[in-house]
This record gives structure tokens, C-alpha cells and sequence, in this order.
């Protein structure tokens, strides 16, 4: 009899552990669930088709055919109401997102690209629910300034990248307009008056030009980030160039060229208005 009651009480003990161990568990479960952002580029109020031609476009009202559409981003955070942050642990899917960075691409190689396509960073983060978002447009100073041939991917893609420069284009757009046809408008901003060490490294640079976007009423599981091209060109005119440069912006905040982009992006003392929430 006493060893049945023995018994009783080891097993009694072993369930008493077990229920235990399986609440600890649960109290230090990692809370982060899977989250996907979604951006989409709009021209006003019509979705952005690679070699769609638009009307209406720039500060001359220009006709505008877009042939290249990609860019990077950084640091995605969700923000909650209470004023929590987030931060999105991409997920390394070895093509479009690697360590904090993500490559987004708009267009369908209609013009110098390829046919694949990529408008969602993809990851986890804890928290929630969420009501708003932060982001830097372009690629970190830690990963920036390297060899773009021995990179992993996405910051393997040579067509974002400046030679020249030793640098990434941390948005590429390419256009055609009534002034410059042929595919003549660009935008093709890196950082701008990089500085080296004489030994091929860059140690700093005198405008970084890395966009840091914060929009308030976003829930990654309503809509996307909106990238509005109309509201990014509205003070400039993309028929022109006004510099003996390459037509368009590459970045240089002394450029007549790069003013109104600059400050749309909220660089140069300007305000934000090219993303914004759904």
C-alpha cells in the first residue's frame, strides 16, 4: 500500500513539474509574430505601371513615362499607440532582404531591369497592434560603401550601385518626358561628397541622403506604404536640366536639379510628403 501511494505522490510531483516547466514556457515564448509590409507607388491617384505613360507630372505638367523604379530601405519599425517600437527582423531570403535591408522593385524590366518584382518586406517583429511605421530609404553607411561584386544579394545589384562613387543608389528612377525623351530623366540619388581614407575607403559623407520616413495611422494589415511620385516631383520641373550634369538628381544638394526632390524626401531642411499612409 505505501509503495502504491509512493507512487501516487512521484507521479503526482512529475505532473506538478511538468505543468511548471510548460508555464515557464509559455511566459518566455518569444512573442514576435510574422508581419509583411507592402509598398505600392502611385502617380496621384493612379497605381505606377513600369512604361505606363502619365500626364500631368512636375511642376511643368509634364507627360511622363517611367522605365525603372527601385530602392532600397532600412530599419523598418512598427510603432504602436502607446509608443512602443518594433523593429522587423527581415527575413535572410538571400535575393531581395539582407541583415536590415531591403530591396523593393517596381518595375517589370521594361526598361534596364529584370522581369521580377518585389513591393513587400517580409519579417517578424513583437508587439502590436500597430499604428504607425519608420523607415530610412537607402542602404546603411555600414554596408554603403563596399564591393558591390562581392556583396550578398540584394546589394549584389550592380545597377544600383556607383562605381564612381563607391556607393549605392538608394533610389533609382528612370523616365522619359515631353523635354527629355529617349528615356532622359533620372533620378539616381546616392550619397553625395564622400570622403576617403586614401586607402579606398569612404569614411564619411557631407549629405548622406538617406530619407528617414515616420508616418502615424499605419497598420501593416490595412494597406501599404504609399510612394507618391506626383507629390516627390511637384516642385520640379523634369523637362529641364539645369546643370552640366546628367539630366535629373544624382544626389548633390547644391544641384537646381535635386531641390525639390531633396526637400520632398525631407532632406535639405524640407518636409516629407512622398510616402504616406493608405
Amino acid at each position: 500500500m505505501k509503495k502504491v501511494q509512493m507512487l501516487c505522490a512521484i507521479a503526482a510531483c512529475v505532473g506538478c513539474l511538468g505543468a511548471c516547466s510548460d508555464e515557464e514556457a509559455t511566459d518566455g515564448d518569444d512573442t514576435a509574430v510574422t508581419v509583411a509590409v507592402s509598398f505600392q507607388t502611385v502617380l496621384g491617384s493612379t497605381e505606377f505601371g513600369c512604361g505606363d505613360t502619365y500626364q500631368g507630372v512636375g511642376s511643368t505638367g509634364t507627360q511622363f513615362t517611367p522605365t525603372d523604379l527601385r530602392m532600397y530601405v532600412h530599419d523598418v519599425t512598427l510603432l504602436g499607440a502607446d509608443g512602443a517600437q518594433s523593429p522587423i527582423l527581415l527575413d535572410q531570403d538571400g535575393k531581395w532582404q539582407y541583415e536590415n535591408v531591403a530591396l523593393l522593385d517596381f518595375e517589370d524590366g521594361c526598361g534596364e531591369g529584370a522581369a521580377d518584382m518585389n513591393t513587400v518586406v517580409r519579417g517578424a517583429a513583437e508587439g502590436g497592434p500597430w499604428s504607425g511605421i519608420r523607415f530610412g530609404v537607402g542602404v546603411p553607411f555600414d554596408l554603403n560603401h563596399g564591393d558591390a561584386a562581392a556583396a550578398a544579394a540584394p546589394l549584389d545589384n550592380t545597377a544600383m550601385f556607383w562605381s564612381w562613387n563607391q556607393g549605392y543608389k538608394h533610389i533609382r528612377l528612370d523616365a522619359s518626358t515631353t523635354g527629355l525623351p529617349d528615356n532622359g530623366y533620372h533620378i539616381h540619388m546616392g550619397s553625395a561628397g564622400c570622403q576617403g581614407d586614401g586607402m579606398g575607403n569612404v569614411t564619411e559623407c557631407t549629405a548622406d541622403n538617406r530619407p528617414q520616413v515616420e508616418l502615424t495611422g499605419f497598420d501593416p494589415t490595412a494597406g501599404p506604404v504609399v510612394f507618391d511620385l506626383t507629390a516627390l516631383l511637384a516642385q520640379t520641373d523634369v523637362d529641364v536640366n539645369t546643370e552640366r550634369t546628367a539630366p535629373g538628381c544624382f544626389g548633390d544638394p547644391a544641384d537646381p536639379d535635386c531641390t525639390g526632390i531633396l526637400a520632398n524626401f525631407g532632406l535639405s531642411g524640407g518636409q516629407q510628403v512622398a510616402f504616406r499612409a493608405p
